[in-house]
């Protein structure tokens, strides 16, 4: 597990993330593109149509200057796009709360979800 993810302090609590490469690229990402495309992250299959990044056009644009990407290929319906909203949010990032500690979680804890809420906002599933 501690080859492809790490945990990122999120101020509350501690999310799970793909790790980065020195040039801020997905672990997953090769020469070819990425390397289990057919069984992605919801995050990488979403993306970039994300909550925070469509919100405006201001932000879609910032977005675009640091994502080669943006714009380019083929265009995606209304429809497509919040249907990828809508499953994030089934999707949601893993926080681990801040007194759980992170030298005892391991891929069961992960797949079993004990003690890690999924929103920081629903404390009904810790």
């Amino acid at each position: 597990m501690d080859e492809f993810v790490r945990f990122v302090d999120i101020g509350t609590g501690n999310a799970l993330s793909l790790k980065e490469t020195a040039e801020n690229d997905c672990i997953l990402w090769g020469e070819q593109g990425c390397r289990v495309y057919d069984a992605r992250p919801e995050q990488c299959s979403s993306y970039p149509f994300w909550q925070g990044i469509v919100d405006a056009p201001e932000n879609w644009k910032q977005e675009a200057d640091s994502c080669p990407g943006i714009g380019k290929g083929h265009v995606v319906s209304a429809e497509t796009i919040g249907e990828n909203l809508w499953k994030r949010r089934f999707h949601p990032v893993l926080i681990v709360p801040y007194d759980v500690a992170l030298e005892n979680i391991d891929e069961n804890t992960l797949l079993g979800c004990s003690g890690i809420i999924a929103n920081s906002s629903d404390t009904s599933q810790a």
